[in-house]
Parts: structure tokens; sequence; C-alpha cells
């Protein structure tokens, strides 16, 4: 089975690594045949994290992409990072699709269908705002992180829609104890994700009053003087030991259409490393957590001081949601128990279309 994967990043872009490149191993071990072709390249990222100009990045980006589409040939699927090219109508995408005549698989973590059809400018919405469901609705199957975008699958006319959590590795995320000085509330995420903290701002401040503890950011600046945080910088190889440095871990959400659409993904990286959580319950985070047994599920700032406050205080209440969370995300969220599941749909896929 030969698979041409147009991921949407490198394996810098931690949609494209979780939802695609992680799986490699296990699938190159069954067989499977894999041709990359990412859209946006890590200078591109390097430039949106920095907040540089991208837009020489972007040209060269669909060029290239261009080239790959024009000379693509033999492949008995295409995997599709939730669409060719960003912000180009369907009619433009759905020309090079029906001239490679391959079936395609498109995945889903974000609701970014939401970028087009609730834009404030009339012409995107009227230009782009259906464009999703005309990919979704062409496919052989929409594979989607939750079930918010599982059901916009469906309403698109999707042939077969499945869900697939975005996952990481039982064998890579592990719980590790570690004995801090004070408690570390961790974070971790990007700039774009970061606006959600200003949510805990006001909680975090209220709570240092009375106690002490570090409020640990990864991956985003936030210089907040009244509050003691302490930012890091993502890598990929130091992930799993910052996620392990934390005490419990946090998901701060807004209820709008967008978030409805996330993936969870943070809670997952907590519980994999047996972390108490925190969240919002908005979309699938109220699926994710269980309420009183993983962690807590909160929405008023009472309530996420409360929750902050019992975990500060009841040191074995926290390692027990801990323990709670990652037996739950072995049996559910792991990477181990996803991956022969996404390969025999790849199978399936490709036995249906010879």
């Amino acid at each position: 089975m030969k698979i041409l994967v147009l991921s949407k990043y490198s394996r810098k872009g931690a949609s494209s690594r979780y939802r695609m490149f992680q799986y490699f191993p296990y699938l190159q071990e069954q067989g499977v045949e894999l041709t990359t072709e990412a859209l946006f390249n890590d200078g591109y990222l390097d430039r949106l994290y920095s907040k540089k100009s991208r837009l020489w990045s972007v040209f060269k980006a669909y060029i290239h992409r261009l080239q790959v589409l024009l000379f693509a040939r033999d492949f008995d699927i295409l995997w599709i990072e939730k669409e060719l090219f960003p912000w180009i109508p369907w009619f433009f995408e759905r020309w090079f699709l029906r001239r490679l005549q391959t079936p395609y698989i498109v995945d889903y973590d974000d609701a970014i269908f939401h970028q087009y059809d609730t834009h404030r400018a009339a012409w995107v919405r009227k230009l782009l705002g259906t464009k999703c469901d005309q990919v979704m609705g062409s496919s052989e199957v929409v594979v989607a992180g939750n079930e918010y975008l599982a059901t916009r699958g469906r309403r698109a006319g999707a042939k077969k829609v499945i869900t697939i959590p975005t996952v990481v590795s039982e064998k890579v995320f592990m719980p590790k104890e570690i004995e801090n000085p004070i408690p570390i509330i961790g974070w971790i995420g990007s700039m774009s994700t970061a606006i959600y903290l200003e949510k805990l701002r006001p909680v975090l401040f209220e709570l240092s009053q009375k106690y002490s503890f570090k409020f640990r950011v990864v991956g985003a600046t936030v210089e907040w003087s009244e509050v003691p945080v302490e930012s890091l910088p993502w890598s990929e190889d130091q992930e799993v030991v910052l996620v392990q440095s934390f005490d419990m871990g946090v998901m701060p959400l807004l209820d709008s259409p967008w978030e409805r659409g996330k993936c969870g993904f943070k809670l997952i990286q907590y519980m994999a490393c047996g972390k108490a959580v925190i969240a919002d319950p908005v979309g699938v985070n109220s699926e994710i957590v269980e309420d009183g047994k993983t962690g807590y599920l909160v929405t008023q700032q009472k309530s996420w001081y409360e929750a902050l406050e019992r975990l500060l205080m009841d040191a074995p209440k926290k390692a027990q949601m801990g323990r709670y969370g990652r037996e739950r995300f072995e049996t559910q969220y792991s990477l181990e128990h996803w991956q022969s599941f996404l390969y025999k749909l790849f199978q399936e896929c490709s036995l249906k279309n010879r």
C-alpha cells in the first residue's frame, strides 16, 4: 500500500506531528510505503511563531504543493490534513483531486471550517463558507479528532466518518515522580492559545495571596508581575520532561464554536504523565475528564479557585487523580490503542478502491 501524506506542517507542527507523523513507525512495520509532502516547512513555522511576515513562505509553499500534485502518480491513498490549499476555493482543489483519481482520507483536529463560515467578511463566507464541507463530502473517509468535528463531517455527507482523538505514546509520555520545592501548576501550548490564560490571571493572583506555588507556562511568553509565573520555551525533546515537572495541569477555554472543535490534547498529555487536571467543560474536555475522579471540570472563577486550592492542599487526592488519569489514558487515549485501528482503516480504503 502506497500513501501520499499531504500534511499541513513539517514535524515541528504539533497537529501534523501527532495526527500523522507519530503513526509512521507502526504503519511502516505493516508494510505501508509513506511519501510525505508537508505544505509548510520549519522555516514557515519559525516565522509564524516569531510573528514575522510569511507571505513569501506561503507563496513558495503553494508552488511546491502544486508541483507535488501535478506529478503525483501511483498512490493508493492520499492522506490529507484538513485541506490542500488553505484560503483557496474548493473548485481549485477539486480539479487536482479529480485529475489524480485517487481516494483520499482527510483529517481534522480543529474546526477550521469556522475560519470561513463565521468570517466577518461576507465574501469569505460566500466563497469559502462550505469549502470544508465539500472536502469532507468528496472524501473516502473523514477522520475527526472529536464528535463536534465528526458531526460536521456527517452533515457534509461524507461516506464514512470516524473519530480518533489526538493521542500520545504511552511509552514516551510516562509518569515520573518529581519533588518540587513548591507546587507547579502547569500549562503547555503556544502563543495562539495563550489567550485563554487570561481567564486564570485573577484566580492565580488571589491564590498567590494565600499559597506558595509557581505557574509554569510552556510554549508561550506570559508576563504577569502579580503572579509567580515562569515562561519556558517549547522543544520536542523537552516536551515530556516539562509536562512531567507539573504537579497538575490546566486547560482554560472559552465556550465558542472554535473552541468546541478542539481536541483536549493538553489534557491527554497531562493525564499520560499522571497529572491531575482542571479544565473548562467545553467540547471534548467534558468527555476526557472524569469530574472528581481524574480532575475537575470548572467554569466560574470561584470554581477554578476552589479546584486549584483543593489540589494544592490535598496531595493524596492529587496523586490519586493522577493515577486514575493515567489509567484512563492507557485505555482510551494512547497511540498504542489507536494505531492498529488507523492501519485497518487504510486497508479497508485501499481494498475498496481496487
